[in-house]
């Protein structure tokens, strides 16, 4: 990418990686790219998400998709919780099960929107599925 100075970040050797991360530090963090795709569920804070440009506000429950190669930041106040699970997919592993380009590109783009707001009842369920893969 390398446009606007903008720099890829972090790396992926596996087919997918999940971390969980929780914390009242803000972020710090410059806009950045990835040769993945990024899931974040936010588990729990409030703040923000800059992605290809478009700012969306983020609360607790909020699932954030960011494509490949797509520029992002995230802005989180310090003293604030933002207790989240973030899981990065290779490219190799969508395609391994065989879902056409067209739907990954539509559901990781700006144009249908990179935050999905499920109700309650759904974020309990993806917050167990996550805490099950981690342990």
């Amino acid at each position: 990418m390398g446009e606007n100075n903008i720099a890829e970040k972090g790396y992926l050797h596996e087919d997918f990686r999940l971390f969980h991360n929780t914390d009242a530090l803000g972020t710090d963090t410059v806009a950045h790219f990835h040769t993945f795709y990024k899931v974040t569920f936010v588990k729990y804070g409030k703040g923000s998400y800059m992605i290809d440009g478009r700012l969306y506000d983020i609360e607790s429950g909020d699932v954030i998709l960011v494509g490949v190669n797509v520029p992002h930041q995230p802005f989180f106040e310090t003293g604030e919780l933002y207790d989240r699970y973030t899981l990065y997919i290779s490219q190799g592993m969508l395609e391994e099960f065989d879902i056409p380009e067209c739907h990954i590109y539509e559901l990781f783009t700006s144009a249908s929107g990179n935050v999905i707001r499920p109700d309650g009842n759904a974020a309990e369920r993806f917050a167990g599925m996550l805490e099950r893969i981690d342990t």
